[in-house]
């Protein structure tokens, strides 16, 4: 028996538990680096498949090898939640306030369960040809994140490729997200406080204006970057909080600005922090303002590998799937992410968290899109069309042409009525001059006029 007959005969069987794993760590919700009633669950579920866990260094998260063999590869979940309330009306919601898994990280937990058990059992049959370490990695929505845990223990200096998932809305159930690269931006912080002595705005040339500086700052830096760096890369630098001051008239001594860095390329990941930093201050200096910079340099760009990520578009095909973030352990490792249908098809379309408004009801090779009419959700959703666009740019053939011109030709001119009746506007009179005047010779109104 294969491991794919393994894996549909091991969910026909256990479907109803794995989800009942799934809605247990959805009601315990657990942030960043306080996951361990997770990570108890977690353990005592391995544990009953004949596993041994490991625990990681900071007492969260844990991994655990099965098989055989000099050369591992890694499965990996991530298993935080989000710092968010949880308003779903179900038997399931978070009973934990404040907390909710918003991201999906208790279905990559329990697809991770699903798959320690079907490879335990296949390792107690011998037929599981390699050994794969599958990791619980905790504190993904935290930076720096438990990803750095995970390569500082070690865990990935035997791995010679690894593979992981994220669920996305946008896809209906029996279709997969595969692209080979960047599938996800790197993420930065990027925190800047500006200091001078203050004063009165009827004085601004006597002390340094802080608001005009921060402006500045807020305008220009995201401008310069984009002339410093590959327009390739795509660097994206976006302020998401502006503080200074609080009266009108009072010039503040102090003011920050916050926001996020994101770019898809690898090479200038490095480079990031000098060539801010340097902008920055050449941004600043002519305002005598006392610049401080904290960069956090979080995470780097998710890079598909390309002979991974063909890989999983097979093993895909033979599973009947369509083909429409494991970050710091890409760049250790060669590996792929893949994006995990979460939404039943003919749902409503869930909206992606840029616009409220739309939302991607089908994703295609085509980059011509049109409005759908046959959406469920009162939403407007944006339909990726997966053949060319005829009805709006006809095909035109010669013979096709020509016979529009002959009929062009052949049909019978006729004036508009605006210029058919210029010549009787043109001899009417004025209201002004009273009525038409009779005809010349016959005393009866020329009906011509």
């Amino acid at each position: 028996m294969s491991l794919q007959e393994r894996a549909v005969a091991w969910l026909a069987s256990h479907g109803e538990e794995l989800v009942g794993w799934r809605r247990d760590l959805h009601a315990h919700p657990e942030v960043a680096y306080a996951e361990f009633r997770t990570t108890e669950r977690i353990a005592a579920a391995l544990s009953s498949f004949g596993l041994r866990p490991v625990p990681l260094s900071v007492g969260t998260g844990l991994t655990v090898d099965i098989g055989a063999g000099l050369e591992a590869t890694a499965l990996r979940a991530d298993i935080d939640a989000l710092p968010l309330p949880d308003h779903k009306q179900v038997s399931y919601a978070s009973q934990h306030p404040g907390a909710c898994h918003a991201c999906g990280h208790d279905a990559h937990t329990a697809i991770l369960l699903g798959t320690a058990a079907v490879l335990a059992e296949a390792e107690r049959a011998d037929a599981l040809p390699g050994r794969v370490r599958l990791i619980f990695q905790p504190a993904e929505e935290r930076m720096p994140g438990g990803a750095e845990v995970v390569v500082n223990d070690g865990k990935l200096d035997d791995v010679g490729r690894i593979f992981a998932l994220h669920c996305d809305p946008k896809l209906d159930v029996g279709q997969v997200g595969l692209r080979v690269g960047p599938i996800t931006a790197s993420t930065n912080q990027l925190d800047i406080q500006l200091t001078g002595p203050g004063g009165h705005t009827a004085r601004p040339h006597l002390t340094v204006d802080l608001v005009y500086a921060l402006g500045r700052l807020a305008t220009e830096l995201p401008g310069l970057l984009s002339r410093r760096i590959d327009p390739r890369a795509a660097v994206s630098l976006v302020w998401g909080a502006v503080h200074a001051g609080s009266a009108p008239n009072a010039i503040p001594s102090s003011g920050t600005l916050s926001g996020t860095l994101r770019m898809l390329d690898g090479f200038y990941w490095d480079q990031l922090e000098s060539i801010v930093t340097e902008l920055a201050e050449q941004i600043i200096g002519p305002t005598g303002a006392e610049l401080k910079i904290d960069y956090d340099p979080g995470v780097p760009a998710v890079i598909n590998d390309g002979t991974l990520v063909a890989l999983q578009t097979q093993a895909a095909a033979r599973r009947g799937f369509r083909r429409p973030r494991s970050r710091w352990v890409a760049r250790i490792s060669p590996g792929t992410c893949a994006r995990c249908p979460a939404r039943s098809p003919g749902s409503a379309c869930a909206p992606p968290a840029a616009s409220p408004a739309t939302c991607t009801s089908r994703i295609s090779t085509s980059t011509s899109g049109r409005w759908r009419s046959g959406c469920d959700s009162p939403r407007r959703c944006w339909t990726r069309s997966t053949r060319p666009r005829t009805d709006r740019y006809p095909i035109r053939t010669p013979g096709r042409a020509n016979r529009i011109r002959k009929a062009r030709r052949l049909r019978p001119v006729r004036r508009p009525a605006w210029r058919r009746n210029r010549a009787v506007r043109s001899r009417s009179p004025h209201p002004a001059l009273g009525a038409p005047s009779a005809g010349p010779t016959t005393g009866v109104p020329d009906p011509a006029r």
